[in-house]
């Protein structure tokens, strides 16, 4: 079942108390439906039988730990009735044991992947992880102040949402500059309003049989009363649903769709480390001219738009193309619809669109993905992204692991605080950082994040310049979260904590 969106009231209190729904204890849990080939189970709710299992069987259990089975040989000849005398007790299915790592990263070994991860043989995690087991979480999730639940959204542990926090950084600049460019009028309501934004800290249990990330997105780039995530969709609902996909490759890493709905109730984790530069999509023979760009056409992407330009000739290459692209400030990328039969065309950053791929199609094409001056990877940081879809949310007395194919719950809401707030605290480390390069600012500039000398001494801080005057080092990731987590840790502003923010009693976990 999935649960519809519902606007959130924006009126929130500061200093009121909130108490979240009460926690049902393991004992009093219903018993969960018999699922086959997934679980054996023997819980006592009620009098009614659900599963057998045999004597001192140990598995993983919904906190990670084990537990260890009584024997529970069901009387069949009871009616299906479970003795009140046998102590309550779950055994949960055998976890998943094997990483989805062992195919190609190419569309034939993506195939192969997903259909082991469609049939429930592997995850996508590392070897460390297995077998894999239920879990909690801490994980944060900048989001509109009327957006307050997890379904169908995206969050990340604390260096992956504070990456994405660095990464919307220059977005002021590069509106300011052109209102029309890439970079600011495809940027989200997330991206672009932060003042209106909080970040909240979730406790989060997860089964940890982690799939494809997925990308959850407001509608039309703006409605955030209505979110759906898909694999690679930036701009939902203009993008293809679920039934019309298929697995493939992608840039970050295999896409995988299942008749079934497993992938579309698993939790999606990526690796924020896999995508810091394009370089990792680049085929061996893309040349050196072209490294700042991406080889989409190797994703089934086509970039198309308006045409600022036409290199011809027979003898046309990728090197050319990149170079006369880098030439043009207004240049996003380039494509070549026949394949360099004719050459290839310049395609404007402002209003470009990304075309899906037919079997069979010769275009060849690039994307210029440096999103401008005082550009900081999202990946830069590292850590994790997650996807939550609302498909795999756990409801009522359900809990992931019991055998009810729900993926994900919230276990508890730790603090709200005014994204504006925290993200100051992180900005205050990084202009003490780059100090010498924010006071050869002009005055009027060190504060402000529209202008370019700011956006430049902030990344200078992140990523580092050693051709600066004086060079700068780059922080440690440690260094910038620091703030980002004292600014939860506490409410005094002494402290580097931020104000806590309640919900209205409107706002629940899902019961």
């Amino acid at each position: 079942h999935i649960s519809p969106h519902t606007s959130r009231s924006s009126h929130w209190t500061v200093g009121m108390p909130w108490t979240p729904g009460p926690r049902v204890s393991r004992a009093a849990w219903p018993c969960a439906p018999c699922r086959a080939l997934r679980m054996a189970v023997v819980v006592m709710c009620g009098t009614a039988l659900c599963g057998t299992a045999t004597a001192s069987s140990a598995v993983h259990g919904p906190s990670g730990m084990s537990s260890v089975g009584t024997t529970g040989t069901a009387a069949a000849a009871s009616g299906g009735m479970l003795s009140t005398a046998v102590a309550t007790t779950e055994l949960l299915g055998a976890p998943i044991t094997a990483a989805c790592n062992a195919h190609p990263l190419d569309n034939a070994g993506v195939l192969k992947t997903c259909d082991d991860f469609c049939a429930e043989k592997c995850a996508f995690v590392n070897s460390s992880e297995l077998p894999t087991r239920v879990h909690t979480l801490t994980l944060f999730r900048e989001t509109p102040f009327n957006t307050t639940t997890l379904a169908e959204k995206n969050a990340g542990d604390a260096y992956g949402d504070v990456g994405f926090y660095l990464s919307n950084h220059n977005i002021p600049y590069l509106c300011a500059q052109d209102p029309n460019s890439s970079a600011c009028a495809e940027s989200n309501a997330i991206e672009r309003g932060s003042q209106n934004n909080v970040f909240i800290q979730f406790e989060v249990e997860l089964d940890g049989n982690f799939g494809p990330y997925e990308m959850c997105n407001p509608l039309n780039g703006w409605d955030t009363t209505h979110w759906e995530c898909l694999t690679y969709c930036e701009s939902p609902p203009n993008c293809a649903p679920w039934t019309e996909q298929v697995s493939h490759a992608d840039w970050m890493g295999p896409t995988c769709f299942c008749p079934d709905g497993v992938s579309n109730r698993s939790v999606g984790r990526l690796a924020q480390t896999a995508h810091k530069a394009p370089k990792s999509n680049h085929s061996s023979t893309w040349p050196p001219q072209c490294k700042k760009f991406y080889e989409i056409n190797k994703f089934d992407k086509c970039l198309n738009g308006s045409v600022l330009k036409h290199i011809t000739g027979p003898n046309v290459t990728a090197a050319d193309c990149c170079t006369a692209c880098s030439a043009m400030k207004e240049c996003g990328g380039w494509s070549s619809f026949d394949g360099f039969g004719n050459g290839c065309s310049l395609i404007a950053d402002s209003g470009h669109v990304l075309v899906d791929l037919k079997p069979g199609d010769p275009c060849v094409s690039a994307f210029d993905f440096n999103a401008g001056l005082g550009h900081i990877s999202d990946g830069t940081l590292g850590g994790f992204w997650y996807s939550l879809p609302a498909a795999g949310e756990c409801h009522g007395s359900a809990q992931p692991g019991d055998g009810s194919d729900c993926t994900w719950r919230v276990v508890d809401v730790l603090k709200v605080a005014n994204s504006t707030c925290a993200g100051q605290r992180v900005d205050a480390a990084v202009k003490a950082h780059a100090a010498s390069c924010f006071d050869a600012c002009p005055p009027t500039d060190r504060d402000d994040k529209a202008s370019a000398c700011y956006s430049v001494c902030y990344a200078n801080a992140i990523n580092g310049n050693t051709t600066a005057t004086p060079p700068i080092k780059a922080m440690s990731r440690d260094a910038v979260v620091a703030p980002f987590l004292a600014a939860f840790k506490s409410d005094d502003p002494a402290d580097g904590g931020c104000p806590s923010l309640h919900p209205p009693t409107e706002y629940a976990v899902h019961p």
